[in-house]
């Protein structure tokens, strides 16, 4: 996570490919007041790893 000088935050999450290398990442950027997405940033690149990795 990083806050920016004009109070921006970003989450961000890797999204891992079916070798277990990082294919994509996921990421939210909004208002600091605004941004509480961790843990469903998480959660949703976790998601979208297992599809990836599983799709053939």
């Amino acid at each position: 996570m990083c806050v920016d000088r004009v109070q921006r935050r970003c989450v961000a999450d890797p999204i891992f490919g079916p070798s277990g290398g990082v294919a994509a990442a996921l990421s939210v950027t909004g208002p600091t007041a605004l941004v509480r997405a961790g843990p469903a940033v998480r959660l949703a690149a976790a998601a979208a790893s297992r599809a990836y990795s599983t799709r053939r």
